[in-house]
């Protein structure tokens, strides 16, 4: 997760916290928590391509 995601996720965060979240922030917020997954999966294949197996039965 890059420091910006990181600060949008805080802020959205922060208005789910107050009750103040509206639909625009639950987009929003659907939207960095898909670009954080996407982020991610790289970087599980990566792992996986060096030990392999290492997520089987991890769930």
């Amino acid at each position: 997760m890059s420091p910006e995601q990181l600060k949008q996720l805080n802020s959205l965060s922060k208005l789910f916290k107050e009750g103040q979240a509206g639909t625009e922030q639950i987009k929003q917020l659907s939207e960095l928590l898909a670009s954080i997954n996407y982020q991610v999966d790289p970087i599980k294949e990566q792992v996986e391509e060096v030990i392999p197996g290492i997520d089987d039965g991890v769930r």
